[in-house]
């Protein structure tokens, strides 16, 4: 069973609103106009059900996006792009999932790579992401990236679940800060923080086991810092690579 409720306003555009219950659902929304969003904080989208696949696009100056997502086998990719030069600035996400076997992409502005999405038509979109994973075996590769002189860039990760493939990437202008934190074992993490302004990360990852990170930041301008909490504990886990040019 779906409900699902639109309002809008000729000024503000969208605001779409989903409860969504049951297995299978394909769910794909294109948004493309001024001030949009899907479910908020308070009042967040949410889906019950497993083998969700998830597909939303938001290419305007207002997007966020509020979700909550609770059954095994999620499958989403979520797009943000501001195309629309300083009217943008608020580009936001704020996802959480329960379950397991997790793949997800999510990237604001862009870049992705791999299967490419790229773009960057001097993105102006401020980018905030939040992210919570509360199950096993998750495939996630997010990305932030903006070639201009007004926008930040912010992610604050947390997993709770082990066998965790995790690929990070904060590139181009302004400062980058992510706040990583993987409660579990058997992960494999890939953090790249690129180009101009400060980089900031501050990484947490537990025990028994696992660790596998690969930490890159590179600026052509201002500082680099990260910090690094491990519980390892051998026994054919860790290993750690940080690299700041």
């Amino acid at each position: 069973m779906a409900l699902i409720a639109f309002t809008s306003d000729r000024l503000l555009a969208n605001d779409i609103y989903i409860t969504q219950s049951g297995n299978g659902l394909d769910l794909n929304i294109t948004q493309d106009g001024e001030n949009n969003s899907i479910g908020t904080p308070s009042t967040r989208a949410s889906l019950d059900g497993a083998n969700t696949d998830i597909t939303i696009v938001q290419e305007t100056d207002g997007a966020s996006i509020g979700l909550s997502v609770d059954g095994n086998d999620t499958t989403m990719l979520v797009k943000q792009k501001c195309h629309n030069g300083s009217l943008c600035n608020s580009d936001a996400m704020d996802i959480d999932i329960t379950g397991n076997n997790n793949s997800m992409e999510l990237g604001q502005g862009y870049k992705i790579t791999e299967a490419s999405w790229l773009y960057d038509g001097v993105e102006h979109g401020g980018h905030n992401m939040a992210l919570e994973i509360n199950g096993a075996n998750n495939d996630l590769r997010l990305s932030q990236r903006s070639q201009n002189n007004t926008s930040d860039h912010n992610m604050d990760v947390n997993i709770y679940s082990d066998g965790n493939d995790v690929h990070v990437m904060q590139e181009a202008n302004q400062d980058k800060t992510l706040n990583l934190t993987i409660n579990n074992d058997d992960n494999n993490v890939f953090v790249h923080q690129k180009k101009s302004n400060a980089h900031t990360a501050t990484i947490t990852l537990s025990g028994s086991y696992g660790t596998d990170l690969s930490l890159t930041q590179s600026s052509t301008s201002s500082a680099q810092s990260y910090s690094l909490t491990q519980n390892c504990q051998t026994i054919g886990g860790c290993s750690v690579s940080a690299t700041q040019n």
